[in-house]
């Protein structure tokens, strides 16, 4: 990135301004000045080595990587606040959208992973919050609440009124760059609305409006198989208090999205004029809905819910929401014996593919069922249980199948409280079966992983001291043979100097083995200290090696890798 030693010493600059400007703004007297800074600030680096004897084997980090964290709150009375946020890497650290080989100033401040202080603010007056730069708009669960936008916005909410809008860019625009297997993605900006009237937590209706639309001028060629696209929806979301224990929720939801801009327009008329949403053979309009029904009376409740997602649905607002698809959910809850047993379960019925355009219709069976005692003031006990099962409609017998998977875990704790110590040892099992049926044929696969651990934990008080302690067993049995974890960890903790300083250590190994090669062996240790070098004021810092040596599925092979981690942060 050209801008990042610019960036990185004006943010450096502006880190250092925060400490001695809110010391000068407490005035000491007990009472609050009408001018506040608080907030932190925070600097990291990480320096990483590697080496081996193996060209085909390679580094997994950076070899360094710088970050700055600075989240400053300029306060005006009592009504007024302006909360900033700046995030920034010294490296494209960007894993949502394509990445841009060389980024310019506004694609870096763009990255998802990285905002820009003085463009991220959300200034609070009242009942009314603006925001500029990076935020996240959370309308509803079909409409918008997983989408980053790099623009203004502003919510209001005078009384029972809601009142929100927000414009931006949701994507960059990256030219495409095969030698370096940079992928094209066009610019995306995109408007959302929210307008509502009720209590949130008794009874309310909100409007939601979402409006994206790819630049197809933005970028300098157009990539084969890459179409800029547009789309649109509305959805209602609401509750209904029926009771102060009972409650109705959902949600309608419509879309209508165009896979390309530059497809032939249809010839027949639309419900929406061609001025508000121009439509072509590529444009499809479907639905989406929730409803739910919840029961709460403190230590017993319910609720049940249903879902369904057209399989042209499209929500602007949830990048990765799965369509075509619906599903049904009972999820009872009780807690019994003053609160020392909490049972919760979950039933569910989903299927996929509604519109039979895909090679099959699959169902699927969603339970799950935990536990958690209280059994004495020494023993606890926590149980979990899921089921997952799935079965398709395919007649062809090499692709009909019915999967199940069980997972089971029980983990036990006992504690020994004493007056200079307290000493906790948890024991668990855990065991996750997945088993492949053909139906037809009556050809079965497996793949059954089982683990036990047990780990210690002790503390004592009088001579600063923690001391940790794990073993750790692992059978994963893979087609290729049965693959096998053993792992022991070991760990100390003290504090000096009236707690100001905090050394620890942690050293592990690994002994690894698949099938009928002979083990690989993994070495690991890693100590580090935090310093309080003042009030508000902590110096983190931390070496770890990691030494791997492969067995007989990789004869004389090694790796080393050392990681030293450091972060400066203060509080003011």
């Amino acid at each position: 990135m050209r801008h990042s030693p610019l960036l990185f010493l004006c943010a450096a600059a502006f880190l250092a301004l925060p400490v001695p400007y809110a010391r000068a703004q407490d005035g000491g007297g007990g009472e609050r000045p009408p001018v506040r800074l608080s907030g932190s600030a925070a600097a990291t680096a990480d320096v990483y080595g590697f080496s081996a004897n193996d060209s085909t084997l390679q580094p997994r980090r950076p070899s360094s990587l710088l970050r700055l964290v600075l989240t400053p709150t300029l306060a005006f009375g009592d009504h007024i606040t302006l909360p900033f946020n700046i995030m920034l890497s010294s490296q494209e650290t960007n894993v949502v959208t394509p990445n841009a080989k060389n980024s310019t100033f506004l694609q870096f401040i763009q990255n998802p992973l990285n905002n820009l202080g003085f463009l991220s603010v959300a200034p609070r007056i009242g009942w009314l919050q603006a925001y500029l730069g990076t935020h996240v708009p959370r309308y509803s669960e079909l409409s918008a609440g997983d989408e980053q936008v790099f623009g203004a916005g502003v919510d209001l909410t005078p009384g029972l009124f809601r009142f929100a809008l927000s414009a931006g860019s949701v994507q960059r625009a990256i030219e495409a760059d095969s030698a370096n297997n940079v992928r094209a993605a066009y610019a995306r900006h995109v408007v959302l609305g929210k307008i509502g009237y009720g209590d949130e937590n008794g009874t309310f209706a909100h409007l939601n409006l979402v409006r994206a639309k790819d630049d197809a001028a933005s970028l300098a060629r157009r990539p084969a198989g890459l179409a800029p696209q547009e789309g649109a929806l509305a959805s209602l979301n609401f509750r209904i208090g029926v009771s102060e224990t009972v409650g109705l929720s959902g949600e309608a939801a419509a879309s209508a999205f165009t896979r390309d801009l530059n497809a032939d327009p249809v010839d027949f008329s639309s419900p929406l004029p061609a001025s508000m949403y121009r439509q072509n053979v590529s444009t499809r309009s479907d639905y989406a809905g929730t409803l739910a029904l919840a029961w709460d009376e403190g230590d017993f409740g319910v609720k049940t819910s249903g879902k369904y997602i057209g399989a042209g649905y499209v929500s602007l607002g949830y990048p990765y929401l799965q369509p075509d698809r619906l599903e049904f959910l009972l999820a009872p809850r009780a807690r019994f014996f003053d609160k020392k047993l909490s049972l919760n379960a979950s039933i569910g019925h989903r299927t996929n593919n509604l519109s039979s355009t895909k090679g099959a219709t699959s169902t699927q069976i969603i339970g799950s069922a935990n536990a958690f005692a209280l059994i004495s003031e020494e023993w606890s006990v926590a149980l979990r249980y899921a089921n997952f099962g799935v079965r398709n409609n395919v007649s062809n017998d090499t692709l009909r199948v019915e999967t199940v998977s069980n997972a089971f875990s029980v983990a036990p704790t006992y504690t020994l409280r004493a007056q200079a110590a307290t000493h906790t040892i948890t024991a668990s099992y855990a065991l996750d079966a997945f088993t492949d049926h053909n139906v037809v044929s009556g050809a079965q696969g497996s793949n059954n992983t089982q683990s036990v651990m047990l780990m210690y934990l002790g503390t004592w008080t009088e001579t600063p001291l923690s001391l940790t302690a794990s073993v750790h067993h692992m059978t994963n049995d893979l087609p290729a043979g049965a693959l096998n974890m053993n792992t022991l960890s070991l760990g100390a903790g003290t504090t000096l100097f009236e707690g100001a300083v905090a050394p620890s250590v942690t050293v592990t190994y690994s002994n690894n083995r698949l099938a009928s090669f002979t083990a690989d062996r993994q070495v690991g240790a890693r100590a580090g200290v935090q310093w309080r070098i003042a009030d508000g004021l902590t110096l983190n810092s931390a070496v770890s090696v990691n030494d791997y040596r492969y067995g007989s599925a990789k004869p004389g092979a090694f790796f080393r890798e050392t990681l030293f981690e450091s972060a400066l942060t203060t509080t003011f």
